[in-house]
């Protein structure tokens, strides 16, 4: 009897428990089929994080109203905004976006100097250009070609507007399955952005971020000057900051 005691409780413990939830839906703010939306995307996304799913973990998702813009992603509170104006047929894509944000900073990715190295050679983009740089455009600061690229590996949609290779689909999906990263070799000349955004159906989408002509990335509500931000711990980079 004590040894099928013992062997009993050797399986308890070895047995595998609830998977971590990663992200919530306060749904609250949206209707109900907005709710239904954004909460599928998410479920989606948790679904395809692998190796960083717990590093992504403790991320909540809120609708708010925000006036000129799709959703933005803010690292103090680890909140996802998503704007309640937002169509049903868009609001993925937006999810999709802001999420990536999220797990590019909590995870570290833009500490990782591989990752760096390789997905700015996929992306062909200048060594020079720091992660959050957003001098050249919105299209061209890399955290946003890497939110996209996120987007597109984790649920298929995307805001658009960016050029995304494949070679940095394969890069970051490697890094999401916590696989070693694929050698990568530099286009032939610096990646542009190509393709339209969606499609405005309302005034406020006309200076949605794939269009925005300044940076997106706000302290305050003061614009970041145009240079690399410092590498820092993904839990002190850039507090009070928004995302979009």
């Amino acid at each position: 009897m004590e040894t099928f005691l013992a062997l009993v409780t050797a399986l308890t413990l070895l047995a595998p428990g609830p998977l971590l939830s990663v992200v919530a839906v306060d749904t609250s703010g949206g209707s109900g089929r907005e709710a239904q939306v954004v909460s599928e995307t998410a479920a989606t996304w948790e679904a395809s994080l692998g190796a960083r799913r717990t590093c992504s973990a403790g991320v909540t998702v809120v609708f708010e109203d925000l006036p000129n813009r799709r959703g933005e992603y803010r690292p103090a509170s680890r909140t996802v905004v998503v704007d309640v104006g937002r169509p049903l047929d868009a609001l993925p894509a937006t999810v999709s976006h802001e999420l990536a944000h999220h797990t590019f900073l909590a995870c570290g990715a833009f500490a990782d100097p591989d990752l760096t190295d390789r997905f700015y050679a996929a992306q062909g983009l200048p060594t020079s250009r720091g992660w959050f740089d957003y001098g050249a455009g919105w299209a061209a600061t890399p955290a946003e070609q890497f939110a996209e690229t996120l987007a597109l590996v984790t649920t298929g949609r995307a805001e658009g507007g960016v050029r995304v290779t494949a070679t940095a689909r394969r890069v970051v999906a490697a890094w999401l399955a916590g696989s070693p990263l694929p050698t990568v070799t530099p286009p032939a000349a610096p990646s542009s952005p190509s393709g339209s955004p969606p499609p405005a159906t309302k005034e406020r989408e006309t200076t949605s971020p794939a269009r925005a002509p300044s940076p997106r990335v706000v302290p305050d509500g003061a614009e970041v000057p145009a240079r690399p931000l410092p590498v820092r711990t993904p839990g002190r980079m850039h507090p009070g900051y928004y995302v979009t």
